[in-house]
């Protein structure tokens, strides 16, 4: 082992309430070989991060860790999440993303060993909030780092779950207070995870985009567009194995169960004397597939042709982060013509979270991956 470091935190004493909830401890690892889908040139290490001072039946994670030792100066430091588990060679699209951003930044990977989110083996203590602590202690640590983070702004990037992550860490561990920039795609969507699994009444509608200035949608002036905050079925397996409740979305789903569902989402969460925090001083950015599945790539022929799962719910689950107190560090696009990255039904059954690859509705004929790489050029800066 080459160094052990704790991503510390500040004690707050017994008098006064917490603030914010503790970030853990990481154990730096001796360098390893690179996970084929990471990007051309880094350098890996291996690290563990134990969360128990969160809560003690939080099981260690094991993560891969990779940047591009550069010799120029930088703007900052990009750190990467990817969606789902986070364990999967999902880096292809951030590659695209990374190919622009190298030179200007320091670009940093992640890939967890196992699921990020499952804090726990047993079901019963299965609590996404205190797994949360994970990427939070994470970028807590990469901050205060000379290696992946030599010097200028720390920002970060996230997709789907890996936006979540982000907010996770901003809401609840206190990363918004070295966050420089965020930009967040198709999320974060374990916003009100008990909205998404409610089944009587059926999960809510969500309005989105109508009205706020915020808010930038070619649905606005008609009032925003609306979808219904379910997680449809590909997201329930996860959805189960992350939160330790069977049953979401099945009629056998309890108001007690719900009430754990709302107890570790980001609005909603409950960790002692905590309070969730959603007006930051961080620059963020959202990016949402927006309308009805019209609005999709080759619209109601292939959303939902191949798949029921378009349009899902990424974009309501975001809002309800998003719409929680507005400031003039926020901003969301709804995203037209949403497009995955795969080949045949592998392209129209991940188009509901393809922004990357949709159009903006403001600059109508280029592609959001554009406008999200110019936003993070324009505020990832010192």
């Amino acid at each position: 082992m080459l160094l052990t470091i704790a991503a510390s935190f500040v004690a707050t004493p017994a008098a006064h309430a917490q603030t914010t909830i503790p970030t853990g401890s990481i154990f730096v690892e001796d360098p390893v070989s690179c996970p084929s889908d990471f990007y051309s040139g880094m350098t890996c290490f291996g690290a563990t991060i134990d969360c128990t001072n969160v809560n003690s039946n939080i099981d260690d994670i094991n993560v891969t860790v990779g940047y591009v030792t550069q010799a120029t100066t930088l703007k900052g430091t990009i750190v990467f999440f990817t969606g789902g588990t986070g364990t999967a060679s999902d880096f292809g699209p951030t590659n695209s993303f990374a190919d622009d951003y190298v030179g200007s930044y320091m670009i940093v990977y992640v890939e967890w060993a196992s699921a990020w989110e499952k804090a726990s083996s047993t079901a019963s203590d299965e609590n996404i909030l205190y797994a949360a602590c994970r990427p939070a202690t994470l970028l807590k640590w990469i901050n205060g780092s000379a290696g992946p983070h030599p010097s200028g702004a720390m920002c970060a990037q996230g997709s789907s779950a890996g936006s979540a992550a982000i907010a996770y860490s901003m809401s609840w561990y206190g990363a918004d207070s070295y966050l420089t920039n965020v930009e967040l795609l198709a999320g974060p969507v374990l916003t009100e995870i008990n909205e998404g699994c409610m089944y009587s009444p059926a999960p809510p509608d969500v309005t989105m985009c109508n009205g706020q200035s915020w808010c930038q949608s070619s649905y606005t002036s008609i009032g925003g567009w609306t979808t219904s905050a379910g997680y449809t079925s590909d997201k329930l397996s996860d959805i189960s194995s992350w939160t330790g409740v069977s049953d979401c979305e099945a009629s056998t789903i309890t108001t007690s169960e719900l009430n754990r569902l709302q107890q570790m989402s980001i609005v909603g969460g409950v960790y002692g004397t905590v309070t969730g925090k959603y007006s930051f001083g961080t620059k963020r950015h959202g990016w949402v597939c927006a309308g009805p599945a019209s609005n999709y790539f080759d619209g109601t022929t292939d959303c939902p042709g191949f798949s029921d799962d378009c349009p899902n719910n990424s974009s309501p689950q975001g809002w309800y982060w998003y719409d929680q107190e507005s400031d003039t560090n926020m901003a969301l696009t709804g995203t037209n013509a949403c497009k995955g990255s795969g080949t045949g039904s592998a392209l129209y059954s991940t188009e509901a979270e393809g922004v990357e690859n949709g159009l903006d509705p403001i600059q109508t004929t280029t592609s959001e991956r554009t406008v999200i790489e110019s936003d993070m050029s324009t505020y990832c800066s010192q």
